[in-house]
């Protein structure tokens, strides 16, 4: 369900990327990029890659396509502008998700030869990775008036909400899976970035000996790498800030 609507939606503006090249490419860079750290297949493994491939899911929102197809079209961005990390639970896509572990499993086997064990993917952990991959939003878990504990998304880490029972922020992704707690954010950049720039994200990685070098490239190309997202979106991502944060923590 999922790998079909993913390959017919938008991903990126340049060349029309669909989001199924997108996110599969990202998921390719997240398991080199583990390789290149010695991470070895297993639990921790298994749930990096599958929340590297469906960090996106946002984008499925279909203000957010029409803000990309204007984009691609050389159109003026519709009035209401969306932030995809924000529409992670919007219209049914956690029911869409659900329905398609299985399917992304295998779709990702197929490609990358690798297997995820779906008994290690844990679907807050996987939400959790998807709303903070921009470093601006954080999960935040409330009861409602009827008593029902419910996954919001909040951006305001030193704000308290009364109904907040827990959150997952990057900081706690960060420290449960040092050192590759950042690999989506850093998988998202190194395929956007070499999309954007027309390279081969194979010959980035190959031109690296550790995921601290990458981070360290993509600092010197931080610049390049935010005009890219501005085509579509215009906020300040603090991305220099945040790629040292990553690079200090490894």
């Amino acid at each position: 369900m999922l790998v079909a609507e993913f390959r017919e939606a938008l991903g990126k503006t340049t060349g029309a990327l669909s989001l199924y090249d997108h996110s599969m490419g990202c998921t390719e860079v997240a398991l080199c990029m583990a390789v290149m750290a010695g991470e070895e297949k297993g639990p921790r493994l298994d749930q990096l890659l599958f929340a590297t491939f469906v960090h996106d899911l946002g984008k499925l929102d279909p203000n957010f396509q029409a803000m990309l197809r204007a984009v691609v079209e050389g159109q003026d961005l519709p009035r209401q502008r969306v932030k995809h990390e924000a529409s992670t639970f919007d219209y049914d896509h956690v029911e869409k998700l659900e329905a398609s572990l299985s399917e992304i499993r295998d779709e990702v086997k197929a490609v990358l030869g690798y297997e995820i064990d779906l008994a290690n993917v844990d679907l807050e952990m996987t939400f959790a990775f998807a709303v903070t991959h921009h470093g601006l939003f954080y999960l935040s878990f409330e009861r409602d008036r009827t008593g029902t504990l419910r996954p919001l998304i909040r951006r305001q880490w030193t704000v308290f909400y009364p109904r907040e029972e827990r959150r997952i922020t990057l900081t706690d992704l960060l420290f449960k899976y040092h050192p590759l707690g950042g690999l989506v954010i850093i998988a998202d950049l190194v395929h956007s970035y070499c999309h954007e720039q027309g390279r081969s994200y194979q010959a980035l990685l190959g031109e690296v000996s550790s995921v601290g070098e990458l981070i360290e490239r993509l600092i010197e190309h931080s610049d390049e790498i935010e005009a890219g997202l501005r085509h579509y979106d215009s906020r300040d991502y603090g991305l220099r800030e945040m790629l040292r944060l990553l690079a200090g923590g490894l």
